[in-house]
């Protein structure tokens, strides 16, 4: 199935828009090279939010999902500032569709979960988040490289970026 960018924004924005507004967050872009994926952002100081689906058929079964950020959109550091929302829904995972007309009637399910869910993120108050944060960051290696040797083994580094980011965000404190 091919989505259709333009109009999961625009879908987006009709769902999300004025309930993100209430709580001060304003567009902050939007993201599709192709037929396959489209993000709309949200950001209202530090905080942000990405909705965005994928339907591209070799990443899987077509889905929505929902992110909450704390930070940064720059790489690297916006891989390592974000949860999704099902980490606060403490169960599932991202929004899977079936066809492209389920699309607003799935968006209207995800707001309903953020507004359930995080509504303190929304509010401002990012203490949980940055808990919930710092428990998956734990749980997740630094980026590393493998260079070859020349007895045929490998010898693995760790990415000092990769390796600062993952200590600040695994400390909620830090974050």
């Amino acid at each position: 199935m091919k989505l259709h960018p333009s109009t999961f924004v625009a879908q987006t924005d009709s769902v999300f828009a004025q309930s993100l507004a209430d709580c001060g967050f304003t567009v902050d872009g939007e993201d599709h090279e192709d037929d396959w994926h489209a993000c709309r952002r949200y950001r209202a100081g530090d905080r942000y939010i990405e909705i965005a689906a994928n339907c591209h058929f070799r990443d899987g079964d077509p889905e929505c999902r929902m992110i909450l950020g704390h930070g940064s959109n720059d790489w690297p550091d916006s891989d390592w500032n974000k949860i999704a929302i099902w980490r606060l829904r403490g169960s599932g995972g991202n929004y899977p569709l079936t066809s492209i007309d389920e699309i607003p009637k799935v968006l209207n399910k995800m707001l309903r979960d953020l507004q359930h869910h995080a509504q303190d993120f929304l509010d401002g108050d990012v203490n949980r988040f940055l808990e919930t944060l710092a428990a998956q960051t734990r749980e997740r290696e630094p980026y590393k490289t493998y260079t070859p040797q020349p007895d045929g083994s490998y010898k693995t580094i760790i990415d000092p970026e990769s390796q600062a980011l993952k200590d600040r965000y695994s400390n909620p404190k830090k974050a």
